[in-house]
């Protein structure tokens, strides 16, 4: 059973986010604690273990990010997800680069919750929480897994290299070893892969295809397309009998 323990320093919200984590159909769901400081956060990993985080990134006093911060200098493994408000990105940003699993924009709805934690249980399988090594799942299956799940977002081998764990430079051999190629690469094969997906729908222009695979900048995703593909998007597009709807752009 998994421990998760909730951080911000407004108690509705820790007792709304706590009503919806019990409301969903998990079975792997265990202790459920909440805390309205870092401090007061801070006192309960070094009573208890948790395996999940939820945190506000942004509270008066010591913020989540010096939490996050805190938990790292003292090697407390944990999956931390963050709770964001719309103005908060920058936090974010610096959140991922401290090893952050994902994030939730405030108000966060049920499905979203649901949809994260599963995401992170599925990459948790067969790991013991606070485990070295992935257990029975490889480190690549892990870092494959997440990639599926968030091609579309801004992918960093660093937040993956946390996630498993691991040294950023050993976590890139690694990965090469055991995939037989670049972690980079195999983002932009699920990326191109999903992009011709995208293309056989004429009502979706390319530079909106560009943005669901995770490009924001269209010609980036017009290099790298043809460069797995020997053809521009809209070009492949044309040769697979779908037409580029109007008011296209790219």
């Amino acid at each position: 059973m998994i421990r998760i323990l909730l951080v911000d320093d407004e108690p509705a919200i820790c007792a709304g986010l706590r009503a919806k984590l019990e409301s969903l159909p998990l079975d792997k769901i265990g202790v459920i604690r909440s805390a309205q400081s870092v401090q007061e956060a801070l006192r309960l990993f070094s009573r208890e273990r948790f395996d999940i985080l939820f945190t506000d990134i942004n509270m008066p006093g010591e913020s989540g990010l010096e939490l996050l911060r805190e938990l790292r200098r003292r090697n407390i493994g944990v999956k931390a997800i963050v709770l964001s408000g719309y103005d908060d990105y920058p936090y974010v940003r610096e959140s991922f680069q401290l090893g952050v699993f994902d994030y939730l924009l405030k108000p966060v709805s049920t499905g979203e919750l649901r949809e994260k934690l599963e995401a992170l249980l599925a990459l948790q399988d067969g790991r013991t929480p606070g485990e070295e090594e992935p257990g029975c799942r490889s480190v690549s299956e892990l870092a494959r897994a997440y990639v599926e799940a968030h091609y579309a977002e801004n992918i960093s081998m660093t937040v993956i290299a946390n996630l498993v764990s691991m040294n950023y430079t050993y976590f890139s051999e690694l990965f090469r070893l055991e995939t037989g190629i670049g972690f980079r690469d195999f983002v932009m094969q699920v990326r191109v892969r999903e992009a011709k997906r995208l293309l056989a729908d004429p009502t979706i222009r390319v530079n909106d295809v560009a943005a669901l695979v995770g490009y924001e900048n269209p010609k980036n995703f017009s290099r790298a397309f043809h460069k797995l593909t020997g053809s521009t998007p809209t070009d492949y597009r044309k040769a697979h009998g779908a037409g580029e709807p109007r008011g296209k752009s790219g």
